[in-house]
């Protein structure tokens, strides 16, 4: 797995009429990061072309091999009891055009094929494709042969995977939850890749294709899947990235080239193709803090500044990230309408969805970014609000683990070390944009207090709550009035562009939070990392939860951990005991560190 140490070497770049252009050198730094020469210089700063954009990086070494940006993909969706999802991309220039063969897979290995009905999506002609193979049975293995055209040349595919267990089965399953992939790092006008980033995303790709352990069921994106606006490959730059680097109707083309470059990494290819999984988006699909930086609907003449560049954010996410997800039963049929933008930019049409795994769990996913208004002091629309609340108090037959995705961590307390934030203007809108904020408190306590009262009233069921986004993860127990009845799991990073040492955690011992709801945390880790839920039917009471992360580095990012890939311990949940003074549970979870291995030469990331 580590990354072999290449020195002056060359590939070549070719233009847009196919023509061989200039040599990038590429440099592959030590052990520690992959490098490549960047045809700007200094700082991200100032406009670029789009063939520039386009040519600013391309990796080699192990894992890397085959990357391809402008090559097709094809990937799997969450799957329902009775329907899969299927997503495509051709390449670039190339038609969507996309045959599946579905064929029943029985424990012998012979297949037999079976008639879907098919669901087809597109908001553009040569866009991604979201297909859909429903009337399918439930809590059953499939084999999926899907045949498209590349470079006149017929590729085939094979995908193998599971659909939802139905409405009334408990089963045991783990699942993955991740945020923040920002593998792009950018360093003395260089755009780079570093080690710590290899190995993360390695072990990524490892537990989506089951390698060390059995498979996770499917992966959950809680937001920042794509970073449009800091590391190697901005395309928005200043202190509060309010000045692109495109020029005017060139972002749908900087938004393709940004969300073909990263998604294309052999890596995530792998993982997700092996994989189902549902993204929800973030700020930095968009830009740092959208929502919070209060100019969201300022105007250049008779134009509203953001416009072309939020049509494009929003475009992408839904074709790129949203078409995984499951579709929910009020949501506007026609997809080009969800992509459209409202009026207000901050009130445009809100895509959180929600799924079920059987009678063992119920998700509801929140989309925190479509409505967000630090100047309305709104996170997310009434409506969203009433959903959640519909959610909540669905009829259920026996005791479930309800869990609510919220990409911004909403249970988590500052310290307050970190009130010195209030003194650097470039960290206002970060402020604005948090949960505690004096704008967002009125509604996360109307969330608390929708969760209190449910759970008050059916302690039967379990919560828990997925969040990212904070570039460090924690576990947090959530208690009301002494009773423990969920906990919080913050996943984020999976890649960093460099080690994030801001954010300590949350008080070991439990602090107020609203009407007697109480928070503690169990531990922080800031190092690149994902995490992983498990999840075991109990025979009275909801289901018993565990967590695991997998993490890539130590805890101080000096050096890398876990080169062999192997299954970290489980922290059951909630604890039998508290930690000892001083203990943080989420060490425990570091394998193998690397001591001495950190580079002479420093690369982005490590220390």
């Amino acid at each position: 797995m580590p990354v072999r140490a290449v020195r002056s070497v060359a590939t070549q770049w070719r233009n847009p009429n196919g023509l061989p252009g200039d040599e990038l050198p590429i440099e592959w730094c030590g052990p520690r990061a992959a490098r490549v020469g960047s045809r700007s210089a200094g700082k991200v700063s100032g406009r670029i072309s789009l063939e520039h954009y386009r040519a600013t990086f391309t990796p080699m070494g192990d894992g890397f091999h085959g990357y391809d940006p402008d090559g097709a993909l094809i990937q799997l969706g969450m799957p329902t009891s009775g329907s899969l999802l299927v997503w495509f991309v051709p390449r670039r220039g190339e038609p969507a055009e996309l045959r599946v063969e579905v064929s029943t897979v029985d424990p012998s290995g012979s297949e037999a094929k079976v008639d879907a009905r098919e669901e087809r999506a597109q908001l553009s002609d040569n866009g991604p494709l979201r297909l859909q193979l429903q009337e399918l049975e439930a809590d059953q293995p499939y084999r999926l042969i899907a045949s498209f055209v590349e470079r006149g040349v017929e590729q085939r595919r094979v995908l193998d995977v599971r659909t939802a267990p139905a409405a009334g089965t408990s089963s045991a399953f783990s699942f993955l939850s991740s945020s923040c992939i920002q593998p792009f790092a950018e360093e003395k006008g260089e755009t780079i890749v570093t080690e710590q980033t290899v190995r993360s995303l390695w072990l990524y790709r490892r537990r989506a294709q089951g390698t060390s352990a059995p498979a996770p069921a499917f992966a959950l994106g809680l937001g920042d899947q794509v970073y449009v606006d800091s590391g190697g490959r901005a395309m928005l730059t200043g202190m509060h990235r309010q000045r692109a680097r495109y020029g005017r109707g060139e972002a749908a083309a900087f938004f393709e080239a940004a969300y073909r470059g990263q998604f294309s990494l052999p890596p995530l290819v792998s993982a997700r193709a092996a994989l189902p999984s549902a993204m929800m988006w973030d700020d930095h699909e968009i830009r740092d803090g959208w929502g919070a930086q209060l100019d969201e609907n300022a105007r250049e003449g008779s134009e509203l500044r953001w416009e072309e560049h939020l049509r494009a954010a929003r475009h992408h996410f839904i074709a790129w990230q949203s078409f995984r997800n499951p579709m929910r039963s009020d949501a506007e049929p026609d997809v080009r309408a969800r992509a459209l933008l409202g009026h207000d930019l901050t009130q445009s049409p809100e895509l959180d969805f929600e799924a079920e795994w059987g009678a063992s769990a119920s998700f509801f996913v929140m989309d925190q970014r479509s409505a967000r208004s630090a100047a309305a002091a709104r996170v997310v629309s009434d409506a969203q609000l009433e959903r959640l609340r519909r959610w909540l108090n669905r009829p259920r037959f026996c005791p479930t683990l309800l869990v609510l995705g919220s990409p911004m961590p909403i249970t988590q307390l500052r310290r307050p070390v970190e009130l010195v934030e209030y003194l650097i203007p470039a960290r206002w809108d970060d402020l604005r944009d948090s949960w505690w904020s004096k704008a967002c408190r009125g509604q996360r306590d109307t969330i608390l207090q929708l969760l209190q009262s449910f759970f008050r009233a059916h302690p039967e069921h379990r919560l828990l709550i997925l969040s990212g986004d904070v570039h460090f993860c924690e576990v947090l127990e959530l208690s009301d009035q002494g009773r423990i009845f969920g906990h919080e799991v913050v996943s984020s990073g999976l890649a960093h562009d460099k080690l994030h040492r801001f954010g300590r955690g949350s008080p070991r011992n439990a602090k107020a939070l609203a009407f007697g709801l109480g928070s503690a945390g169990l531990g922080a880790f800031h190092g690149p990392c994902f995490a992983e839920l498990f999840v075991n039917p109990a025979l009275n009471g909801p289901p018993d939860v565990e967590v695991t992360f997998h993490t890539a580095t130590s805890a101080d990012g000096a050096s890398l951990a876990n080169p062999d890939g192997a299954m970290p311990p489980r922290l059951p949940l909630p604890l039998s005991s508290r930690a000892s003074c001083g203990e943080d549970l989420l060490q425990r979870f570091i394998l193998r560190p690397e001591p001495g291995s950190c580079p002479k030469a420093r690369a982005a990331g490590f220390q």
